[in-house]
């Protein structure tokens, strides 16, 4: 029981100190490139965060598992919207204005558009992943085209310049990268330290494995609002959400079709339900504490849902 929880607390040092960095060297990065703080969010710790759930995708995939891979990410899309981005808005006041709240909205109404394909056919085939590929492609050149804040041809990057830019992108990447780490060994020690406690796999499977695979993007998140960078913080939360939907969801396709089974259906239909919920409380153009917190209620309900259903019809 020492090894297990003197990694669990090592890790977390780790965790926190990592964010920290990520998020200096992203704010740099979008600096150098010109490039705004809610489109280095999307983009590049949008998609570094969210390689755990490709890795799982592709290896759930090989396997012949994809309903492992499709739980996990319709798993993590739900506690983004609800446990991640409810804690965010009552750490801190989020406003949303122009750009922010139209590309909100806008990732939001994606995952639910591809969550309502899901629901109605009932499975993830080519044509699904195919579809979820070209959507991810459309929204990531659009980001970068809208996010890109310096005129073409106004900057002259001298070769000093970009040797830093290279550095610090590496540092970024590098930093996100031990985030993710940090994270596995956190959620392996704790699974380890529920089995000697006799905790149920249910519970575990619910809320520790759950919180894990989303902690590079609450500590990230986290991290960058007690920086001031709330718009990166923004950008990470819903970049990730489109691009599990998309770009994750699409290469789980490539290796066959994924018919919905268990507790898939149940789970599909809540995320589109966050997602109703959400949309139904943005039009205040503001989330704070109360929000925040209907937004958290929502996650614990979730785990409820999900406990019910596994020691009732499983």
């Amino acid at each position: 029981m020492f090894i297990p929880a003197m990694t669990l607390i090592l890790s977390l040092i780790v965790l926190v100190k990592s964010s920290e960095y990520s998020i200096k060297y992203s704010v740099r990065f979008s600096k150098l490139v010109g490039v705004s703080q809610m489109g280095i969010g999307f983009l590049l710790i949008g998609i570094t965060t969210s390689l755990p759930e490709l890795s799982i995708a592709i290896l759930s995939g090989i396997a012949g598992e994809g309903m492992l891979s499709v739980g996990n990410l319709l798993g993590s899309n739900i506690i983004k919207m609800t446990l991640v981005f409810g804690i965010t808005a009552i750490v801190t006041t989020i406003h949303l204005r122009g750009e922010m709240y139209r590309e909100i909205i806008r990732a939001v109404a994606i995952t639910s558009v591809i969550t309502l394909v899901i629901i109605l056919i009932n499975q993830i085939d080519y044509l699904v992943g195919m579809l979820c590929l070209i959507v991810f492609a459309l929204f990531f050149h659009d980001i970068y085209k809208k996010s890109y804040k310096i005129k073409t041809g106004t900057v002259a990057y001298s070769g000093l310049k970009t040797i830093e830019t290279l550095k610090t992108l590496f540092y970024a990447l590098t930093s996100i990268v031990i985030v993710i780490i940090s994270a596995k060994l956190i959620t392996d020690s704790a699974i380890i330290l529920s089995d000697i406690f006799n905790i149920s796999e249910t519970l575990i499977g619910a809320s520790i494995l759950a919180i894990g695979t989303t902690l590079p993007e609450l500590t990230i998140s986290l991290t960058a609002i007690k920086r001031g960078n709330i718009s990166l913080a923004i950008g990470d939360i819903f970049g990730a959400t489109v691009i599990n939907l998309t770009l994750v969801l699409g290469v789980l396709s490539m290796f066959g079709t994924v018919v919905l089974s268990g507790g898939a259906e149940m789970i599909v239909v809540f995320l589109l339900f966050s997602n109703m919920i959400f949309i139904f409380m943005s039009p205040s153009l503001k989330f704070g504490k109360i929000h925040g917190i209907i937004l958290v209620s929502l996650f614990i309900v979730y785990l409820i849902i999900i406990s019910y259903y596994e020691i009732f019809f499983i």
